[in-house]
Formats: structure tokens, C-alpha cells, sequence
């Protein structure tokens, strides 16, 4: 069990630290997608989006470890997950929609780069609770 301490930095990012373990490594780069994480080498962290960061801790609590997290200074943000997907769909509009999905391989989780499991699954779901209020 490794201790992993997140905390929010200025900006809105959230500070990941822990002792080397490269379970802990592969747990930050199989939930967090390329686009949301980053390794600061100079200060021996990684720094992950705001949106990541409590997913990221139950990732890493479920693999065993402690984590240990300062309070953020800011209120949580109130929409779920899943309304900017709504959001996008809805501006525009069924017509749109197709083009919206074809371009959703750059969320694709096949996609190494900027693939995300979590953003594709929210985007599909958007499109289909949209479907069935049409």
C-alpha cells in the first residue's frame, strides 16, 4: 500500500504525490487520459484536470492504497459529469449530431493520445437520451 497525497493547486489542477511505485503510475495513466495528466518532473508530481481527480483517488483507493486529500478551496461544480455532452448535442441539434459522433474518435478509448472510455461512454449516452426525447 502506498500513501498518495492529492491537492488542489492554483489554477483548478489537483497535485498527485506518492513514493515511486509503478502500480500507482499505471493506475494515474489507465484512469486519467493523456489530455487531463501531467508528470512535473522538477517538482516530482503529477498534476491531473480537476474533473479527474476524485475518480482518480477512488481508482487508487479500489487498488489498494491510502490517499490522502486536501480539502479544495473551491465548491464543487454542480452539473453532473455528463451535461456538457448534453449541451453540445443539443446546440447543434439532430442534424448535427452525426458529425458529433464521427467526431468523437478523438475521445475513442482506441485512440492512445486523447482516447477517454469515460467521455466516449458519456457522449454515446447524451446522443441516446437525446434520441428518445426527440
Amino acid at each position: 500500500m502506498t500513501v498518495i497525497h492529492i491537492a488542489p493547486l492554483p489554477g483548478g489542477r489537483h497535485a498527485v504525490r506518492s513514493a515511486y511505485d509503478p502500480t500507482v503510475i499505471a493506475t494515474i495513466k489507465a484512469v486519467v487520459p493523456p489530455f487531463a495528466r501531467s508528470w512535473d518532473a522538477p517538482r516530482r508530481r503529477w498534476t491531473v484536470a480537476p474533473d479527474w481527480a476524485a475518480l482518480l483517488a477512488a481508482a487508487l483507493v479500489a487498488a489498494g492504497h491510502q490517499v490522502v486529500a486536501a480539502p479544495a478551496s473551491d465548491p464543487p461544480r454542480q452539473c453532473s459529469s455528463g451535461d456538457w455532452a448534453r449541451h453540445l448535442l443539443r446546440a447543434v441539434g439532430p442534424h448535427g449530431w452525426p458529425s458529433c459522433i464521427v467526431r468523437s474518435r478523438v475521445l475513442h478509448p482506441d485512440n492512445t493520445a486523447t482516447g477517454c472510455p469515460v467521455l466516449q461512454r458519456e457522449l454515446n449516452c447524451a446522443r441516446d437520451e437525446l434520441e428518445v426525447h426527440r
